[in-house]
């Protein structure tokens, strides 16, 4: 998850994301494909909505990187 502190935003560190989700016991964690796309789209700058998507865009991108 995204934090904002001041005009920063930036990734929360996992600390950070488990206290969160701790003061907020009615929020649900995201489970590890939720996770691993976002993760992905954040690497990327997409907005692939599936880990299938996120991954295709992942590896085109890198594809492209190195010719």
């Amino acid at each position: 998850m995204k934090i904002q502190i001041d005009n920063t935003v930036r990734e929360m560190t996992s600390e950070e994301e488990t206290a969160f989700f701790a003061e907020h016991e009615n929020l649900v964690p995201p489970d590890a494909t939720e996770a691993l796309t976002r993760y992905a789209n954040s690497i990327t700058g997409a907005d692939d909505p599936d880990l299938i998507s996120a991954a295709e865009t992942l590896i085109t991108d890198r594809i492209k990187e190195d010719k």
